[in-house]
């Protein structure tokens, strides 16, 4: 075995230290041994600058402790002057070979293209932070002008169908239909005029009844300004008083999911306004509510804003299909929700709205059940028995024994949507509350005769 040639240490710095020695390959038997190699080691030295040590040992640089080979590295100057027509390693690797060109033949260095294109000597150049920030920002502004054209695509595709109203700096939707008594309906959280339309029970209450359906704040048509906190009380006073508008002074009033809140609170603070109710599916009790929580989160002014401009919208396009399957659930999807502008209720100014009243259905309730007692008109109750979304029978069975003169309708095998899945029963609900307001108050307790029914939905197609 040769006699090891002794290492030179020469300390630069306190940070940098230039190590040369020769390769001890030839201390293995077949091995050449071949020139010096530079390597550069962020090592707190104690022999400072000017310094130098020799070091004499025999043991391979490869298995020294201390100055362990490191495979995988990047190149960079260890020392800005310490280079001399040699390019240094960091601390972390190994330097580059200073051997001449012929003895480093089929041995390509780390700086050169083959190390790369990923030998897998060299570990690849790590993205910086500011690349990637920009990368991301890049994606989500082309993300947030997809959606934007997918917002105008949809109101290009469905024009408002009714009228519009403007109070209180809010710019009101509405669509009437039919002659006769004045009926209004508000629908649900997130949905439209239009998904009330479409479900069959407007035609047929417009053979008897002038209808009225309301986008309600920030949904379909309407303008939904950010200054307001949107309560059921709010929204009730602003389209108590678009009614006044039109000329509707005393009406029929019908509120499905969402929409009865509302309808209650324009019973309980406008009570010359309204001559009946009629509450479908409604959630009138608060009890914890896990999409509630989840959803409300979209309503913030950053983050929500953010969201439901990017990313938002297409998730929602994805879950829409199992929501749908949901809200209809034990029944079938009604073949007339087949119409249903899917992308209108998909837009980021409509999903803020649906996201808002996620976040106060539950305040919406704790502050109007103090109150159901109060009500002085005629109150139908109806619900499909096999709701998924609200409980019939904690949220419809207990508001039918607080009000004293109501009525309850469960339809069998249906579930959020009945008046999509079952209108008729809806109907006979609001020719019973519209026989009772002709009556005199007298008459009130003839509508309690019947207090509670079940309908079956299959019987009541027929």
């Amino acid at each position: 075995m040769p006699e090891p040639e002794p290492v030179t240490i020469t300390i630069l710095s306190s940070k940098r230290v230039i190590i040369r020695l020769p390769l001890f390959c030839a201390a293995r038997p077949g091995s050449p041994a071949t020139g010096l190699r530079t390597i550069a080691a962020a090592d707190g030295a104690e022999d400072r600058a000017g310094r130098s040590a020799r070091l004499v040992g025999g043991v391979p640089l490869t298995h020294a402790p201390a100055f362990r080979f490191r495979s995988r590295c990047r190149l960079r100057p260890a020392h800005p002057r310490s280079t001399r027509g040699r390019s240094l390693r960091s601390a972390e690797g190994i330097g580059r070979d200073t051997l001449p060109a012929s003895q480093r033949a089929g041995r390509p260095l780390a700086s050169e293209p083959a190390h790369r294109a990923g030998s897998g000597n060299v570990l690849p150049p790590r993205p910086s932070l500011h690349s990637t920030a920009v990368a991301g920002i890049l994606g989500l502004s082309a993300t947030a002008l997809v959606v934007r054209a997918w917002a105008r695509r949809a109101e290009r595709a469905n024009p408002p169908r009714g009228r519009f109203v403007a109070i209180d700096g809010v710019r009101l939707h509405y669509v009437a239909r039919g002659r006769g008594e004045p009926l209004v309906v508000f629908h649900g959280n997130g949905c439209l005029a239009e998904e009330v339309i479409l479900s069959g029970f407007v035609a047929l209450a417009a053979e008897r009844f002038r209808v009225i359906v309301f986008d309600r704040p920030g949904y379909g048509h309407s303008t939904r300004p950010r200054r307001r906190v949107w309560t059921p009380a709010a929204q009730a006073d602003l389209l108590i008083g678009a009614l006044e508008r039109i000329g509707v002074t005393r009406s029929l009033v019908l509120g499905h999911s969402w929409g009865a809140l509302v309808a209650i609170a324009a019973a309980l603070r406008h009570p010359d306004a309204v001559r009946g109710l009629i509450l479908e599916g409604g959630y009138y009790y608060p009890c914890p509510r896990a999409d509630a929580v989840l959803f409300s989160g979209l309503a913030l002014p950053v983050l929500g804003d953010a969201l439901r401009h990017t990313a938002a919208p297409i998730l929602a396009r994805l879950l829409w299909p199992a929501m749908l399957r949901r809200l209809f659930s034990p029944a079938g999807i009604a073949p007339s929700f087949a119409r249903f502008p899917t992308s209108m209720a998909l837009r980021p100014s409509q999903l803020r709205a649906s996201a808002d009243e996620s976040g106060l259905m539950i305040p919406g309730a704790m502050i109007l059940r103090r109150h159901y007692a109060e009500l002085g008109m005629p109150v139908a109750i109806i619900a499909g028995a096999g709701d998924r979304m609200v409980d019939p029978a904690a949220q419809s069975g207990r508001l039918h024994g607080e009000i004293r003169q109501s009525s309850l309708r469960l339809v069998e095998h249906c579930g959020h949507m009945v008046h999509h899945t079952a209108p008729r029963p809806v109907m006979a609900a609001l020719d019973e509350v519209a026989r009772s307001a002709r009556l005199s108050r007298t008459s009130e307790a003839s509508f309690r005769s019947n207090p509670r029914e079940s309908v079956d939905f299959a019987a009541s197609q027929r």
